[in-house]
């Protein structure tokens, strides 16, 4: 066979292989929303603290990453057609994150209050596993994790989980907290003391002034 009829052919086949691939679907994309795995958490309470440990890692990586996000934006600004840069909604997207995290710290608290059990321990777990969604970012190359962090996105079932648990925990507020101390019994009010009189003093008789003079000496007469 020509060699140049085989690199023909050879081309073709490329182009085929190009065409199957192009035509196939398109491969799994990660969800921007970190998935839940079964092994994760599997109660309210702990989604709620997982989705506060990943929330607050994520915020705890703003220094980090966004030196190169300001490049990345910037450099997105000189293609023809390109918005500008809006780094300013990433200082607006810290502050949704601090009230996200009250509000999941406020969940979590009003479950535990209301809970007839320890719940401490169970939580500590899911912020540790939420946390541990940027485990790897010290070693990540800085351009990767800039990109990966500005397309982090907080699953939308972790604000509405936490409003679930923290209404759920105001309906049984009243049970009995296991992580509270029993109110102290409020005090027996003393009984009055009766005011008993005072004995009477008798009466001092008053202390004469005046010194005694001592009798005289009389001289005996001698006999003559």
């Amino acid at each position: 066979m020509a060699p140049a009829l085989f690199f023909a052919l050879a081309l073709m086949a490329v182009d085929a292989d190009a065409a199957v691939a192009t035509n196939a679907a398109p491969p799994a994309v990660a969800p921007r929303a970190p998935a839940l795995s079964p092994g994760q958490p599997t109660t309210e309470y702990e989604l709620v603290a997982w989705c506060y440990g990943a929330l607050g890692a994520h915020m705890g990586l703003h220094d980090v990453a966004m030196p190169e996000v300001t490049r990345i934006e910037k450099q997105f600004e000189r293609i023809p057609g390109a918005g500008k840069a809006d780094l300013e909604s990433y200082a607006q997207q810290r502050k949704d994150g601090q009230k996200q995290l009250a509000l999941f710290r406020e969940a979590m608290t009003a479950a535990e209050k209301a809970s007839i059990r320890p719940l401490q321990q169970e939580g500590l777990t899911a912020i540790r596993k939420g946390e541990a969604v940027w485990s790897g970012s010290a070693m990540a190359d800085p351009k990767h994790l800039a990109r990966e962090w500005m397309s982090w996105e907080l699953p939308a079932r972790c604000t509405d989980t936490a409003q679930t648990l923290e209404a759920k925990a105001s309906v049984f507020g009243q049970a009995l907290s296991y992580n509270q101390a029993p109110e102290a019994a409020p005090a027996a009010e003393a009984a009055p003391v009766a005011e008993t009189p005072a004995a009477p003093v008798d009466e001092v008789p008053e202390t004469q002034d005046e010194t005694p003079v001592a009798a005289p000496l009389v001289e005996e007469e001698v006999a003559p």
